[in-house]
């Protein structure tokens, strides 16, 4: 299938959206080939296409160093959990710089409230 270049930026928006890796998207239906999606991404690399940034909901985009995470990235990391994705993609997807700390999150706050801020400041 012939994708035009609006339709290969798209496509690769959908990636960084997802947090997934090249072959976790691929394995969906309807979506190319692994080795289309890196070659897409070395294009981009290039400066042959241009992704649009879309907002990711509860992604932490500014965070001091060794502050506390936004209530509103550990409460995606909660649902992302419980809708079963794995924890390297979960932490792509959230800017979270380790899939240990994103993994911890749904084993520390499942079933109860997002947090006390004396125990995010921990975190």
């Amino acid at each position: 299938m012939l994708y035009e270049k609006e339709d290969k930026e798209g496509i690769l928006a959908d990636l960084r959206e997802s947090g997934m890796r090249p072959a976790t998207l691929a394995a969906q239906p309807g979506r190319p080939s692994r080795a289309s999606l890196i070659r897409r991404l070395g294009a981009e690399a290039r400066g042959e296409l241009q992704v649009p940034e879309r907002r990711v909901g509860g992604r932490c985009e500014s965070r001091s160093k060794r502050g506390r995470w936004p209530d509103e990235t550990v409460e995606e990391a909660l649902g992302l959990a419980a809708q079963g994705m794995p924890d390297g993609d979960m932490s792509r997807r959230l800017g979270v710089g380790s899939s240990s700390l994103a993994a911890a999150w749904p084993r520390k706050y499942a079933g109860g409230p997002a947090m006390s801020s004396s125990e995010g400041d921990q975190l």
